[in-house]
């Protein structure tokens, strides 16, 4: 993976104030974080550190404000092709 976007943009104001990403390749066992930041609107778009590369993701929101919740309405997960 090289990035991600979020996209709560039919939510409005309804985005995370802080987040991390963590990547896991048996979907028990995750990693620190790849990414770490606050976000600024609705539509995301996180670059993960190089060569991330894992079957599952994890989002963790660790930032909030009051009477503001997280809605992501599309994910959208980019990489690059693996070669041999």
């Amino acid at each position: 993976m090289t990035s991600l976007i979020l996209d709560g943009m039919a939510s409005g104001g309804d985005f995370p104030r802080g987040y991390d990403v963590r990547v896991s390749d048996d979907g028990e066992s995750w990693n620190e974080p790849v990414a770490s930041g606050k976000g600024a609107g609705p539509v995301m778009s996180i670059g993960l550190l190089k060569g991330t590369a894992s079957r599952y993701v994890r989002i963790i929101q660790t930032g909030s404000q009051k009477g503001k919740y997280w809605s992501i309405h599309e994910l959208q997960v980019f990489g690059r092709k693996q070669t041999d």
